[in-house]
């Protein structure tokens, strides 16, 4: 079960013994009904998730206009090594397309690829998070047009990038 903390220990949420930091101002935590998966929404943004062939697919779009939507897959175990299957991945996802940015970060056993594709006057962002020590995988993706790059593509990463997963 989901639960708040009472304020004197200093509020999040908890799951079982995993407790959260409290969302950015103007997220909520929204726990997904089919894994161990936590996501921060923006509060007026629309959830919804579905079983896919490759996982589980979790899309967050904005209420008012479809201009952005985030969706993550997740993928709980991966075959062969999951930095392989990560690269291979990104590689297939941006192939023939302009790849204006790239970068890759270490966080303890979780590694972040992240690929910008620019087509035209449309920006899609591509996130890769590998677990080696769980050799499971989950990718975000996002869209919009490059002129609401600045606030709602701002907000859109962060959807991507606050994501804790229990293990």
């Amino acid at each position: 079960t989901l639960r708040k903390n009472t304020p004197a220990s200093g509020g999040g949420t908890e799951f079982g013994n995993i407790r959260l930091p409290e969302p950015p101002a103007g997220f909520k935590w929204k726990a997904s009904a089919l894994t161990r998966f936590f996501s921060a929404v923006p509060e007026d943004w629309k959830y919804e998730e579905e079983t896919t062939n490759d996982g589980i697919k979790i899309t967050i779009s904005e209420d008012d206009a479809a201009a952005i939507e985030v969706v993550t897959t997740l993928q709980k175990k991966v075959n062969g090594a999951v930095l392989d299957v990560a690269t291979a991945t990104l590689e297939k996802l941006t192939k023939g397309k302009q790849v204006v940015g790239k970068q890759q970060n270490q966080l303890g056993d979780q590694t972040q690829m992240l690929s910008v594709i620019q087509d035209g006057n449309q920006v899609t962002f591509y996130l890769l998070v590998a677990n080696t020590k769980t050799n499971s995988l989950r990718m975000g993706t996002f869209s919009c047009p490059m002129g609401r790059m600045s606030d709602a593509g701002k907000t859109a990463q962060q959807v991507m990038n606050t994501v804790i997963w229990v293990e």
